[in-house]
């Protein structure tokens, strides 16, 4: 190539990119996105309006349950001594008295010792449970199982040949901790080798 032609392609080049650098965008893209800007403001806040009215119904109907359960809280009442009247068993036993309904007649609390005896016969035939567990569970474990044939194989090897199992057993020992030996500085290397 001459000097001339690079000179006019250098002209061509300098024509053409110029035309690229005068382009102006379409008309209207400034406000399309100013437009989709401000769209995009508004869907984050009424997402977040949203989330502000779903934590707020949340909290109300929270506090709604928590009231009416502690408004259905029955209150264990408490019996009376009372010197003038006679108790109401006693008083359906008396001749000549009135039967009483069974919403007159108080309910007294469970006694103590009677809740206590409740609780202990409970523990009791936990601890007999766990108890009947133990006894079922085998000896040791894992429990034995029979060999299979491969295991049966390797035990008369070793049985009949027993010096040549230990050396074969020691040469893949020594195997085994070779390969982790060169496991460990290669992975080591390649840790070195990252930036």
């Amino acid at each position: 190539m001459t000097t001339n032609d690079k000179a006019q392609l250098e002209r061509i080049l300098k024509r053409v990119l110029a035309g690229y650098a005068q382009a102006e965008p379409r008309s209207g893209l400034e406000m399309r996105v100013i437009a989709n800007v401000r769209a995009e403001r508004k869907r984050l806040a009424l997402r977040r309006r949203r989330w502000w009215w779903a934590t707020v119904v949340a909290s109300a109907a929270a506090m709604l349950l928590a009231t009416a359960w502690l408004l259905n809280i029955p209150e264990t009442p408490t019996p009376t001594l009372s010197t003038n009247r006679p108790s109401p068993a006693i008083a359906k036993t008396a001749p000549g008295t009135a039967e009483l309904s069974p919403r007159e007649v108080p309910h007294a609390p469970i006694p103590r010792h009677l809740i206590r005896r409740v609780h202990h016969h409970r523990r009791r035939q936990k601890t007999r449970r766990l108890q009947a567990a133990y006894k079922e569970r085998p000896g040791q474990f894992p429990s034995p199982k029979p060999l299979t044939d491969q295991e049966k194989i390797l035990q008369h090897y070793v049985e009949q040949y027993k010096e040549d199992a230990i050396l074969t057993a020691r040469a893949q020992a020594e195997l085994v901790k070779r390969e982790e030996k060169e496991n460990a500085v290669n992975s080591q290397s390649s840790g070195n080798d990252r930036p």
